[in-house]
Parts: structure tokens; C-alpha cells; sequence
């Protein structure tokens, strides 16, 4: 058979399991070369033949869905089925459900490297949400994917300490983390093996004087000349032998679990045949989870770039804010309050001056500045002398103030910028990533990046609105979508942003109004080395 024009390409790709073992993968020589998205058909139709197709940013895709067979590349050996003979009996039979939630913790055992990979497993299909973080040997922080089971998309974080994200929007749904088999989700293996031809039930089991009713499937991966023998064991109430046996956190007792998951797999690469096994061990299936908030959310200020944009709720045209202010470097924190009157083109500020230096432990006064919009000034007032300093100008650069003046009375009088220039929505590109809980509110989770011209660098903005059936009581109106929490990161300084919104004045009729929306709400402004 003619070799495919990309399987030197995959055969290359798909080396995690060579002679040098996973030290030699592409992920610890500090490329990354994406991820394997292993794909059965769920059809009524046999399956006879898939085979990977190589796509844009090395991201592996499966493109024909007829067998687990995959096209084979050049190998020195003829491949190997030893391990998995299929059945002279097919004795087919369905794999337990998992489930639409369940919070699952799993430890693999590799022999071929001799590490151990922890992995955990979070899935919410109501939602349309599930996650899979990684910890392995050798590398100082988890990896971790996001699915997002409505749009197909994959977010893939190699670091969490890191603010670098990649996103994969393969037509699969058995996605496989640096192409280790193992490095999946259950649902995905699961759904995998049913789709195999092969799948079989084969009866009671005792594994470490366990009863286990015992479920293998054969999968075959010729792009990497492997052949692959999963044996998933399960225990629970609706199994055979694992009737009597109980799980924690199931408290209906109405379904089975995976218990042990086992791989046998051979390959040839090289002119020689390599054998491996790897066992995972279920040690927590909790199918009733609270999840924690960043469970299926991004690391703090990581944007994903090409998941869908989209744009943020409406914002106040007035509001007022208690910033709370971490700088990092000296281990200070020092608070601001401000009140932005949009009709009034006012804008209070009270603050007090520290200093950065790690070492000083002075402070300055408390101060008052008062941003007049309507005269063009501004004017520091010192809250425990009760002074005044001299009034000033207000210049184009003043955070409150439009970058381009529009309209001028005086020299020096500059237009009061809009809210969406303060929170830094203009000119924002915007994505949904998913919701969280602030202070008991449900919140749905923006995030975006804001051009910043006088910096001339991209700054990464979270903002947390809080969800329709929430109603916030703020002044005299009732809001659902309201502000809470808005996040900035950006190098040096942490900032925490809370504080309530206030009402405009009566002015203009129905756009007006809409302007005097006030929300209560917490801005937090982040900014990390």
C-alpha cells in the first residue's frame, strides 16, 4: 500500500513510547506538537477504518470513520496483534454508564518510564463543561484541558502556572493529552471502546480481593504500528459479581464504576518490538461533585485564543468602587474608593499614597481628588490637614478622561470618558470561558484582551456578571447581569476592586436612564509578574 503523504509526519508525532521513553517526547524536548483525538463512530454501521489526517497548527484530526484501525506508516516490523487477538466469539455488551456529572481521580502507572501520572477527570454534561488536569513526573506544574461538549472545542493549558493556552476544535470526541492513550478522559475511553467491534464482556473477576465484573475492547493504532488491549474492571450495584459491593459518594448505590483500568500494548518502531503496560487505579468516583470554581475555567488571566468572541453585558453610566490594591513586590495592599458621576461629569477619588519600596513602612496622608469635567480641573485635598493643593489642568492622559478630546470649552477641559473605557470593555475582544461563584452570586465568566495604547501592550481583563435569574437591588432600579468583580492583569501590582454603584441624576428621558443603571459589584484588577 502507498504511503500516505503524511504518515511519515504522524509515525514522527507519535513516538511517545520509543526507546528513550517519554523523555524523548516532543513535550519534554519543549515543543508543542498538540494533541491525538481518537474518534469511533457511534453509528449503527460497523466500523471498518480511521485513520489521523495532519491539520493546521500540528493539531492531530480524525478523518475517516470506518474500524479503530489506523492507516499504517513505514515500520521495519509487521504489526503485532498478539496482545489483542480478537474474539473467535464476539460476545458484545454495553459499558456501564458513567453518568452526566461525576468528579473521578485516577492514578496511572506506566512501566515503560516507570512514572506515575496523577490524573483527575471532572465532567458535567449539563453544564456542557468537562476538565482534565495532569500531574507528572518532572514537570513543576499540572497540564490541564478544557472541553466545551457544546462548541467541540479543546483548551489546552501545558503549564496552569502559566498564561499560555492553546485551543483545538477537532470533530472528535476521545481526546488523548501529548498523545499518551491513557491521558483521557473515562467518558471519552469508554465511549471508545464501545465503538470498538471487539468489545466483550468477560465475566466475574477478583482483583485484589475485589469482585469486578470485567469489560476489554481492542484498539489498534497503525499510524504508531501499536497494538492496544484495555480491560476496564468495574464494581458497583447494577454489575454481576460487584453486586454487593458499595462506593462512597454513591449515595443511591444505582450504577457501576470503574475500579481498574488496565493497557496492554505492543508496538514495533525501529526494527524492534517494544511491550509496555499501564494500569490506572480509580481512587475517588464521586458522582455527585461540588465543583470548585476554577474547575472548568482557564488559570487567572490565560487567554485562549480562538475560542468564539463575543461581547460583555451593558455597563453603568455612573457607579461607585472600593479598589483594593496588592502590590506584589512589597507585600502591601492599599485600598481607593471612587465615584464616577456620569451626569454630573464628577469624578472622586480617596486614596492614600504608600510607598512600593519592600523596606519603608511610611505612608502618606489620606487624600481626596476631585476630577471636575465640566471646568476642566482637578485638585487633591488633604483629608488630615484639611488643605487643598493648587488646581491643575486635566490633560488627556487622566485615566478618567477620553484619550482624544471631542469637545472643548477651554483649553484644558477634556470630555469625561465613558464607563466602558474604565472598565475596559472599548475596544475589547471578549470571550465566554465559563461561570463561577462570587460571595454565593453565580456569575458567568468573561474574559478578554484590551489594546492599552499608552503602553502600547495588550493587558488580559476577567469580568464576573452575575447571571439572569440573579436580581441586583442597586439605587433605585433591579438588575439582572450586573457587574461584580472585574479582574486586570497586567505586570507588578494586584488590584481588588469592590464596591457599589451608584444612580445618575434625572436628565434626558429614555437614554438617559438607561445611563443611570447602577450595579453593585466588586472590581478585582490583577497584575502579576
Amino acid at each position: 500500500m502507498a504511503e500516505k503523504p503524511w504518515s511519515r509526519n504522524m509515525a514522527e508525532l507519535g513516538r511517545g513510547y520509543e526507546e528513550g521513553g517519554l523523555n524523548s517526547h516532543p513535550y519534554r524536548q519543549g515543543r508543542k506538537e498538540g494533541i491525538n483525538i481518537w474518534e469511533t463512530n457511534t453509528s449503527k454501521m460497523m466500523i471498518k477504518e480511521v485513520y489521523y489526517q495532519k491539520i493546521r497548527k500540528n493539531t492531530l484530526m480524525l478523518a475517516a470513520v470506518l474500524s479503530v484501525l489506523f492507516k499504517p506508516a513505514r515500520s521495519d516490523l509487521p504489526f503485532d496483534k498478539t496482545v489483542c487477538s480478537p474474539p473467535k466469539i464476539s460476545a458484545l455488551s454495553p459499558l456501564p454508564a458513567l453518568g452526566d456529572v461525576y468528579s473521578a481521580s485516577i492514578r496511572w502507572t506506566s512501566q515503560l518510564d516507570k512514572s506515575i501520572y496523577d490524573v483527575r477527570d471532572d465532567y458535567d454534561r449539563r453544564r456542557g463543561q468537562a476538565a482534565l488536569t495532569i500531574n507528572m513526573p518532572r514537570l513543576p506544574a499540572a497540564a490541564k484541558m478544557i472541553y466545551d461538549l457544546k462548541l467541540g472545542s479543546i483548551s489546552v493549558i501545558d503549564d496552569v502556572t502559566q498564561r499560555d493556552c492553546t485551543v483545538q476544535q477537532p470533530d472528535a470526541s476521545f481526546h488523548t493529552y501529548n498523545e499518551l492513550p491513557f491521558l483521557a478522559g473515562l467518558t471519552g475511553l469508554t465511549n471508545n471502546m464501545e465503538s470498538a467491534r471487539d468489545l466483550q464482556y468477560l465475566g466475574e473477576t477478583t482483583l485484589n480481593d475485589v469482585d469486578t465484573d470485567h469489560y476489554s475492547a481492542c484498539l489498534y493504532d497503525y499510524v504508531t504500528n501499536t497494538t492496544m488491549l484495555f480491560d476496564i474492571y468495574y464494581i458497583g450495584r447494577l454489575g454481576t459479581a460487584s453486586l454487593t459491593w458499595q462506593l462512597p459518594h454513591v449515595p443511591k448505590m444505582d450504577r457501576s464504576l470503574p475500579y481498574i483500568i488496565k493497557l496492554h500494548a505492543k508496538r514495533g518502531q525501529h526494527g524492534k518490538l517494544q511491550e509496555f503496560k499501564v494500569t490506572g487505579t480509580v481512587g475517588k468516583f464521586d458522582v455527585n461533585p461540588a465543583f470548585e470554581d476554577t474547575t472548568f475555567l482557564p488559570p487567572p488571566g490565560t487567554w485562549c485564543e480562538g475560542l468564539p468572541l463575543t461581547t460583555t453585558p451593558d455597563l453603568p453610566a455612573s457607579f461607585s468602587l472600593l479598589a483594593e490594591m496588592v502590590h506584589l513586590d512589597a507585600s502591601k495592599v492599599s485600598y481607593q474608593q471612587i465615584f464616577f458621576n456620569a451626569k454630573r461629569k464628577l469624578v472622586r477619588r480617596d486614596w492614600k499614597e504608600i510607598s512600593v519600596d519592600s523596606t519603608t513602612v511610611d505612608s502618606g496622608p489620606p487624600y481626596t481628588s476631585i476630577y471636575d469635567f465640566n471646568n476642566g480641573v482637578k485638585y487633591n485635598i488633604d483629608r488630615h490637614l484639611q488643605s487643598c493643593d493648587r488646581v491643575s489642568p486635566i490633560t488627556e492622559n487622566n485615566e478618567f478622561a477620553e484619550p482624544v478630546p471631542q469637545k472643548r470649552i477651554s483649553p484644558h477641559e477634556f470630555r469625561l470618558a465613558k464607563s466602558d473605557l474604565f472598565f475596559r470593555t472599548r475596544n475589547a475582544r471578549v470571550q465566554v470561558v465559563g461561570q463561577r461563584t462570587l460571595r454565593g452570586v453565580t456569575t458567568d465568566v468573561y474574559i478578554g484582551q484590551y489594546p492599552d495604547p499608552n503602553t502600547h501592550r495588550n493587558f488580559t481583563i476577567q469580568w464576573f456578571f452575575s447571571k439572569a435569574h440573579w436580581q441586583v437591588y442597586s439605587g433605585a432600579l433591579i438588575e439582572s447581569g450586573a457587574l461584580m468583580r472585574m479582574e486586570v492583569y497586567e505586570e507588578g501590582i494586584e488590584e481588588n476592586w469592590e464596591g457599589e454603584e451608584e444612580d445618575d441624576d434625572d436628565e434626558e428621558e429614555e437614554e438617559e436612564e438607561e445611563q443611570e443603571e447602577t450595579e453593585e459589584g466588586s472590581e478585582q484588577e490583577v497584575a502579576e509578574e
